[in-house]
């Protein structure tokens, strides 16, 4: 299969839904690749019916082998990236520019392969599809330009085109563009044919080297336990409490020495006083930032005290009663008509009643986040929800262990860096009743690496828990002790199963997060959604489906690599016209 312009990967998130409503899904993902990281280039020069050659008797436009080179070039430019002292104007030689376009002219006969191999068994696009491809195509064009136009972007329309296809083509090229997306929808639309097909028994997992290691049920169970980040759902419902913003201290300026040469044309002299003026407005701004420190100190301590409150109560027994952090909208207009805000009075409010209101994060879901796939650097919430595990195969606790390599300098720089969790002290988790509850043997979870400072609990060598220095004060002991949260969050049920956690309270550097585990939802647990009864509606697969499907796209892909390269030369591309083949190469190259 074509690498680049189809290479079906594991799946975020997969829905139920008619090949018509996906169309333009398939087209835009499948192409998204292409453009990443590629070198700028312009358009072949020759006109719409130029080709390249033949892959069974029929041609391959000039401007599709384009595409092609340009992902060659771009896969090609990763893999360079990831050795020491890439440089791309000595590594892009005329033999490297001849092997991208050796590697193009293979990638477009095998695509052309997979598309006659879809035409012959009956997939190629109805005039209906065809209609679909293109009004989604434009409907996606018109969505980038009225956003980035309404956003005050000052883009021309070949810009919008190529942010919309993330493909390097401009408006004159859309038919020419359309064309290829009718192709690689033909191509989507057969393997949807032979994985509709495809039976538990018929799947398998393949390892990183490409080898088949489980069949079967063993094979799906092999792919979630390798990925299972990528299926699992954790559902989290957050308070997030934005912190006040610090103010910036001016950057230090040094009284300057008045010169010996006090004549005021001097150069001396003019530089003196500008020296002087820069001092004293240093001066003033120190002074203000001094004056705006003590403010913001004071905020945040108020901020600080009201986070704590209100965490205590709804860790006391669930609800809240007092005022509100931030002032919000009252629904009111004064004589200007802006809307009148003040600071919202709650009576045993919960934390969704709560983050409804004030949440920085989520609030139009009342705090609520499914989180899924690979947190992104930096997000620290969503790294908290992916450390939470199923305490045992009952699913009624909740464990967490979320631990960072960061140096614990520098808050934030990892995703648990500069967080402290409130509830971590030497007593353990409090339970609804108050006691104390244990996590485990009341060992943390060794990470294997001693010499990393994790900011949360302190745990020493001997396992004793601490939420200050050493406890013998001694500095190489210091130096070994390690910083986790690992801990079993205190299960909610209700009619003997799991509701929720308890809220747990967390902070880095910008937000404040009182948070809550609302469930796991796994392989074994997560269930498939009823379909809706309008036949367009998506409904939501269960893990395992999605599993499945990812090990379907694995078959497919083999079966329809294998059907081509079983062909022979007939999916070879044959009377390769060189000038095309130059004349793309130049214009990548020059």
């Amino acid at each position: 299969m074509a690498k680049g312009i189809y290479d079906k990967k594991r799946p975020t998130r997969k829905k139920v839904s008619s090949f018509d409503t996906k169309i333009i899904w398939i087209a835009v993902i499948a192409i998204a690749v292409i453009a990443a990281g590629v070198l700028a280039a312009v358009l072949i020069d020759a006109d719409a019916r130029s080709y390249v050659g033949k892959v069974d008797g029929k041609r391959v436009p000039a401007f599709e082998y384009k595409l092609f080179l340009e992902s060659a070039v771009a896969e090609m430019t990763e893999e360079a990236q990831n050795e020491e002292n890439y440089d791309a104007e000595t590594y892009w030689t005329a033999e490297k520019q001849q092997e991208a376009c050796d590697k193009a002219i293979k990638d477009a006969a095998e695509f052309y392969g997979e598309y006659r191999v879809a035409v012959k068994n009956g997939c190629e696009l109805t005039k209906e599809e065809k209609t679909n491809v293109s009004n989604n195509l434009n409907y996606t064009i018109n969505l980038y330009y009225q956003y980035y136009s309404s956003n005050g972007g000052n883009y021309t329309i070949d810009q919008i085109v190529q942010m919309a296809t993330r493909a390097n083509i401009t408006y004159n090229d859309l038919g020419n563009y359309e064309k290829f997306l009718y192709k690689q929808a033909a191509i989507s639309k057969y393997i949807e044919k032979i994985e509709d097909g495809y039976k538990v028994d018929d799947l398998y997992y393949k390892d990183a080297d490409g080898n088949k290691t489980q069949t079967g049920e063993a094979a799906i169970l092999e792919e979630y336990n390798a990925n299972r980040d990528s299926y699992r759902r954790i559902n989290l419902t957050t308070l997030a409490v934005k912190k006040e913003t610090a103010p910036v201290k001016p950057t230090e300026v040094k009284e300057p020495e008045e010169p010996e040469d006090k004549t005021e044309t001097s150069a001396e002299y003019v530089q003196y006083l500008e020296n002087k003026r820069l001092y004293e407005n240093y001066l003033n701004d120190l002074k203000k930032y001094e004056e705006d420190l003590k403010e913001y100190n004071e905020k945040a301590e108020e901020l600080a005290k009201k986070v704590n409150e209100i965490y205590d109560s709804l860790l006391k027994n669930g609800k809240y009663t007092g005022k509100g952090l931030t002032e919000v909208a009252t629904g009111e207009k004064d004589e200007n008509d802006n809307d009148i805000t003040a600071l919202p009075d709650y009576t045993d409010a919960t934390l969704e009643d709560i983050a409804e209101k004030e949440s920085a994060l989520y609030a139009s879901s009342k705090g609520a986040k499914t989180f899924t796939g690979e947190p992104a650097e930096g997000d620290f919430l969503a790294a908290f929800a992916h450390s939470l595990e199923w305490e045992d195969e009952t699913r009624m606790a909740i464990v967490s262990t979320l631990a960072n390599s960061g140096d614990g300098d520098d808050p934030g720089d990892d995703a648990g860096n500069g967080t402290e969790d409130k509830t971590a002290d030497d007593t353990g988790d409090k339970s609804e009743g108050g006691e104390n509850v244990s996590s485990g043997d009341g060992e943390p979870e060794d990470t294997g690496d001693t010499d990393t400072e994790y900011v949360g609990e302190t745990v020493t060598d001997e396992g004793d828990a601490d939420t200050g220095d050493s406890a013998t004060g001694d500095d190489d002991a210091a130096a070994e002790q390690k910083y986790v949260y690992d801990y079993t969050l205190v299960s909610i049920t209700e009619d003997g199963a799991f509701k929720e956690t308890e809220v747990k309270l967390f902070e880095d550097d910008t937000y404040y997060y009182i948070t809550k585990c609302t469930g796991i939802l796994d392989i074994v647990n997560s269930v498939e959604e009823e379909p809706d009864d309008d036949e367009e509606a998506d409904s939501e697969l269960s893990v395992r489906a999605e599993v499945i499907n990812t090990l379907k796209s694995v078959v497919s892909a083999d079966e329809i690599v294998k059907t081509v390269s079983d062909a022979g030369s007939l999916y070879e591309m044959k009377g390769v016209k060189k000038r095309v083949v130059e004349i793309a190469r130049k214009n990548l190259f020059g």
